[in-house]
């Protein structure tokens, strides 16, 4: 607050602020192509953490994140793991959007939390990688209704880029 004589005093203003460590990458022997995918089924989800009490009934190899990979629409679940490889350090910003709820984690840090019942609904979350390898984590439900999954990315402030096939 800024306080003058013979002036108003000015307003307030709280911005919250993350400060991040930078991640380190992982020394892996190789990397392989693609990302394992995972597909669920169970009664009932209610969050992605169901996942670990769910029904497994695919285990996969995949390029890419797909709702295609679900083996029906309603009260399934995915979760894809691999390594990314990271071009050059940065501030990348990860931008995922569900229909029911989603997680991402990228090393042990979860990144961006979108749990839970709800519509199509995105969040964003940064994180600070250095170039090289890391670990990538998504988990992904849906109840019932409709269904869906995306995930985006930007590197310090540029524009939204999907994400290239593994």
């Amino acid at each position: 607050k800024a306080i003058k004589k013979d002036i108003l005093s000015s307003n307030v203003i709280s911005v919250p602020v993350k400060i991040s460590a930078w991640q380190q990458a992982e020394k892996i022997s190789q990397a392989q192509q693609g990302m394992k995918m995972i597909g669920y089924e169970a009664g009932s989800f209610q969050s992605v953490d169901d996942l670990n009490n769910a029904k497994i009934v695919k285990n996969a190899i995949t390029a890419n994140i797909s709702l295609k990979d679900t083996s029906r629409k309603e009260q399934a679940g995915l979760l894809y793991h691999c390594y990314i490889k990271i071009p050059e350090n940065g501030i990348y910003t990860f931008y995922l959007s569900s229909d029911d709820g989603s997680k991402l984690w990228i090393g042990h840090e979860l990144v961006v939390d979108n749990d839970g019942l709800h519509g199509d609904e995105g969040k964003e979350g940064g994180i600070a990688l250095k170039k090289g390898f890391h670990s990538f984590k998504l988990e992904y439900f849906n109840g019932t209704g409709e269904a869906a999954l995306q995930l985006h990315y930007s590197v310090n402030g540029s524009g939204e880029k999907s994400l290239p096939d593994s």
